[in-house]
């Protein structure tokens, strides 16, 4: 697990084994850290750091710790990483929303899902790195959870979008199971916030069936309504869903 700290005087980046409960500083700097991803094999941790009078800095280090490479400066808010960590996805809080991709190595920066209206949230890339989930809207109109292809270096237009489920009002954070068949994600569509998902086929990621609920929240001290929705960090593990909670 990684998560960020304070503990030490501003934020800085943690990571807990789970097995051992062992948790280790990977971070130690003047300047606090703002998000933080660790790549799906486990291998990479990417996160920003914040920079004054410009868009944050984007960093990757191993999760054995070891010196971070910057990779990205001036460029925006980490939003996840390929399943091998080589590629980043960041996004620029404009309107609408815009999302890219920054290669670690090369550092080509690629905008990977385009539209004049509506904004990508958070995409978040498939076990096999071949496609994206994230959700969509314009303006203040209901969120969809979307399914399109990956394709490295190029965008993909709004025609090869595949609609999973529209939800009548909030929906966000979604996120792949291990094997690519199930999309979870946050929706209010049973008055709180909670976690539903909804099963898509195999082979072309469409949907099979209705959404169904996951988790549910219902009493006032343990809700997710207690946070920012973008701080509630819904991840999806091998045995486990992850995300952070305000009692």
């Amino acid at each position: 697990l990684v998560f960020l700290s304070d503990r030490s005087g501003n934020n800085d980046v943690w990571l807990k084994n789970l097995e051992t409960g062992k948790e280790t500083a990977l971070t130690a700097t003047p300047m606090p850290e703002i998000r933080v991803k660790i790549s799906g094999d486990g291998s990479k941790v990417v996160y920003n750091q914040a920079v004054p009078n410009q868009q944050p800095a984007i960093y990757v280090v191993s999760a054995q710790g070891g010196v971070p490479k910057n990779v990205c400066s001036d460029c925006g808010f980490v939003l996840g990483a390929s399943p091998d960590g080589n590629i980043i996805t960041y996004g620029l809080n404009e309107t609408p929303i815009r999302d890219f991709t920054v290669e670690v190595e090369s550092g080509r920066k690629t905008e990977i899902l385009p539209h004049a209206e509506v904004s990508p949230y958070r995409p978040v890339f498939s076990p096999d790195s071949r496609w994206l989930a994230f959700t969509a809207s314009a303006g203040s109109g209901p969120r969809k959870v979307v399914v399109a292809p990956f394709r490295a270096g190029a965008p993909t237009p709004e025609s090869d979008w595949i609609v999973v489920t529209q939800e009548p009002g909030f929906a966000n954070q979604a996120d792949w199971s291990p094997n690519g068949n199930v999309i979870y994600f946050l929706s209010d569509r049973d008055a709180g916030t909670c976690i539903w998902a909804h099963r898509l086929d195999p082979t072309t990621k469409r949907p099979v069936g209705q959404p169904f609920e996951v988790r549910h929240f219902d009493s006032a001290r343990r809700s997710l309504n207690n946070l920012n929705n973008a701080d509630i960090s819904l991840s999806v593990a091998r045995d486990k869903l992850v995300f952070s909670m305000a009692t």
